[in-house]
């Protein structure tokens, strides 16, 4: 059987909350929260090799996320669902 993931269920580990990414593996609950404390912190990822700012997550650990995570713009949100005027 094939592993290739279609690009639309991957995760935007610039969006995605802490479930979403403690579900990617090798990742759990609390390298989730590191993930969207750096991001919160200093902006968003644009790559695999940007995650590796996040403590706990190597080179190793990047590249086993490539085909589970994709990294979009926060300049540019797909949709405002917020109700502020």
């Amino acid at each position: 059987p094939s592993t290739v993931r279609d690009h639309s269920d991957l995760i935007d580990v610039n969006s995605a909350d802490v479930r979403a990414l403690a579900r990617l593996p090798g990742i759990g609950g609390e390298l989730a929260r590191r993930i969207i404390d750096e991001r919160t912190s200093n902006g968003s990822f644009v790559n695999l090799t940007d995650l590796q700012r996040v403590k706990g997550i190597g080179p190793r650990k990047a590249a086993m996320l490539s085909g589970w995570v994709k990294f979009s713009s926060e300049a540019q949100p797909a949709e405002d669902t917020s109700d502020a005027p």
